[in-house]
């Protein structure tokens, strides 16, 4: 996804494990000011709801990749089913 971000000028950010080990949640959400697209992966290690708030507050897309939900307020979020096959990425809307 960043890669296709990247390749179509589209300013993006990426936080994935290897931002978050040095890395606190206020920088994570600097990190996505002023950016087109905000892609947290594996969220589930360090996205709580304060911070999933402040994030969707954003006027940018906020892609996320979580597995656990209840933690957070889903109002007005729309869910996606999202499948990988080598380098073609698919997306359904789920709910």
């Amino acid at each position: 996804m960043q890669a296709y971000c990247v390749s179509e000028g589209v300013s993006c950010a990426l936080i994935d494990s290897k931002v978050l080990s040095s890395t606190n949640k206020d920088i994570i959400y600097n990190m996505c000011l002023e950016k087109e697209i905000a892609i947290l992966d594996n969220a589930d290690l360090y996205l709580n709801g304060e911070l999933f708030d402040k994030i969707r507050n954003l006027d940018c897309t906020v892609i996320i990749s979580k597995k656990r939900t209840f933690d957070l307020n889903m109002e007005d979020v729309h869910l996606y089913i999202v499948k990988y096959e080598g380098d073609i990425l698919c997306t359904k809307r789920w709910q």
